[in-house]
């Protein structure tokens, strides 16, 4: 990478006026200058259009749908569209840390066999205050965040810059659900491409209680159910009810009874004994680390017995993993002490 290369931007925008300023001149001031920055607005009602052609700057491509059609066809759009060597997708509510694309570029530089990388984020509310967000499902190598996708989303869309030619294998509106397409993309991607996380938050992720999530929550079901049994059967195994039952509510629900935390463990041993596909240590790894999280979920309704069950039950242990049972102490008395302050049993 001897010359400057072009990086292609991409943000897809709808009703994002409380935001959108922010967000665009954090693009613009990016310490790496050489960018293009195409918007695709998805006939926004309120006042994004106006903040957008506000902007006097000749990186700024602006595009106007005339329905509203959603993010996927936003970003499969400005894909069409991009002529950068390297492309980065953005949400329109999202903060980018000034030096996001240069230190991305310093690890394409050497690091020429990889593809896409991401990085870790830093999480904000819908008034910009910071989240407390210890446990987020994040991965660093290609191996572990291959393993990692197996149980969720490992990959931040605001982080990831790829090059080019990887964005042939991208098209989001393929995906049959209406949700979940960016998931379902990493993980067919990371077949054949290399992927990488970066340690360094660069980008700063806004949670709204009006943003895709939010609007598509009773959509979930359906899309997860899809990209689990794709998952089972990449492991050629029959994605029975069974299966996608204790693994959905495994990774899925806030309130896991001990009946299915036990469940779990042996679904995950029966698929360590079947995997074939992915690298056994980052497999069993991103087992131990998931296990440790939903110990604490259930922590929060019975510390003693989430203590005995991640100590006696689980058997995968290392020292490392063994150690951290102080995390689940921890998070066990922070949860026991907010009940108590907010009065509830």
């Amino acid at each position: 990478m001897s010359h400057t290369p072009l990086i292609s931007i991409l943000v897809p925008v709808y009703n994002k006026e409380n935001y959108l300023k922010e967000s665009i001149n954090s693009l613009l001031n990016q310490a790496y200058p050489y960018i293009e920055i195409l918007i695709y607005d998805d006939s926004s009602t309120d006042d994004s259009i106006k903040i957008i052609e506000s902007f006097k700057d000749n990186r700024i491509f602006l595009y106007k749908g005339s329905l509203n059609k959603g993010v996927r066809y936003g970003r499969d759009f400005l894909l069409k569209k991009a002529k950068g060597e390297f492309i980065s997708f953005f949400d329109a509510d999202d903060i980018c840390h000034k030096n996001k694309y240069i230190v991305i570029l310093n690890k394409f530089k050497k690091n020429q066999n990889i593809d896409i990388i991401g990085s870790r984020v830093k999480y904000v509310d819908s008034k910009g205050k910071k989240l407390f967000k210890p446990f987020t499902f994040e991965s660093f190598t290609h191996e572990d965040i291959k393993a990692n996708l197996f149980f969720c989303n490992t990959i931040s869309t605001s982080t990831v810059v790829f090059k080019k030619e990887v964005s042939s294998e991208i098209n989001f509106q393929k995906f049959e659900h209406i949700n979940s397409e960016d998931y379902f993309t990493w993980i067919q991607l990371s077949e054949n491409y290399n992927f990488i996380n970066i340690p360094n938050k660069l980008v700063t992720y806004r949670e709204t209680d009006h943003g895709m999530m939010a609007n598509t929550k009773n959509s979930y079901p359906k899309s997860i159910n899809y990209i689990h049994s794709y998952l089972f059967n990449i492991l050629n195994l029959t994605s029975s009810t069974a299966f996608l039952t204790v693994h959905n509510k495994f990774m899925y629900d806030d309130n896991i009874s001990k009946y299915y935390l036990l469940k779990s463990l042996i679904l995950y041993k029966y698929l360590l004994q079947k995997n074939s596909k992915y690298n056994s240590h980052s497999f069993l790894n991103q087992i131990r680390i998931n296990w440790l999280r939903k110990c604490i979920i259930f922590s929060r309704f019975n510390p003693i017995e989430s203590y005995k069950i991640y100590l006696f039950n689980f058997k995968y242990h290392n020292i490392k993993s063994v150690l951290k049972i102080y995390i689940l102490f921890i998070f066990s008395l922070k949860f026991k002490l907010n009940l108590f302050i907010n009065g509830k049993k």
